[in-house]
This record gives structure tokens, sequence and C-alpha cells, in this order.
């Protein structure tokens, strides 16, 4: 589900910061919210959560009686490139801070470095899309 998708936020920011803890350490006592983002953020593995989102609603939204999809794959695309990875990186930031002691910055002076990343993958209609 989408809820828990964005909860996962949580561990996988405390595995990134315990791979990097005082790169992470640093950024957050400077309270560089995009320097911490650009660490967090993997853009290839985001293009690829894009990519299997479309897929998989292209799949799952055909109708086998009429053709066609009952769902434009795009939106499925929208709501994760938009909502749900932004979403995640705004837990992921808030769990950083919090993990050392720090208050969050609010979320208006971050959102839209959060939104602007995932904006730019291109997910582009494959061969094998239904």
């Amino acid at each position: 589900d989408t809820e828990g998708g964005v909860h996962l936020g949580k561990f996988v920011a405390e595995s990134k910061f315990a791979d990097s803890p005082e790169e992470y350490r640093g950024l957050l006592e400077r309270r560089d919210t995009e320097g911490v983002l650009r660490l967090l953020t993997n853009t290839e593995v985001e293009r690829k959560v894009l990519e299997r989102a479309r897929l998989k609603a292209a799949r799952y939204a055909t109708d086998v009686t009429k053709g066609g999809c009952k769902l434009d794959p795009s939106l499925i695309v929208w709501l994760y490139r938009d909502m749900i990875i932004p979403l995640t990186k705004k837990v992921e930031v808030m769990y950083l801070y919090q993990r050392i002691g720090l208050v969050p910055p609010p979320e208006e002076e971050y959102m839209h470095i959060c939104l602007g990343d995932t904006r730019s993958a291109d997910v582009s209609p494959s061969a094998d899309e239904p």
C-alpha cells in the first residue's frame, strides 16, 4: 500500500545514514537539507521505480474483453513521481533530523526539491507494453 511504502522511507533513510553517518550528520547539523536530499536521492533507482509502476499499470489495467487499457499508465507514473516519491523523501528528511535530535525544517523549505528530482526522470512507453 502507498502509506506503507512511504513509511518504509524511514528504514531506507536509516540504512543510508548507517553507510555515511558523518556525512549525513554534518549536513544535518549545518541544516543543509538540499545536501541531505542529494545524498538520499538515487535517480537511477527512482527511474526504475517509475518504469516498473508504468509497466504494472499497463499490464494490470488491460481490458481483455475490449482491448486497450482501463487506466492510463501515465497516471500511475504521475502518482509515484509527484506524490509517493516526494512524500517518501519528506519522511526520510524528517526522520534523519529527528534521529540526531534536531527539529526538521518546515516542509515548505524543501518540498520543491523533493518534487524536482523525480520530474526529470524519463519514463517513456516501451515496446512490451500491452
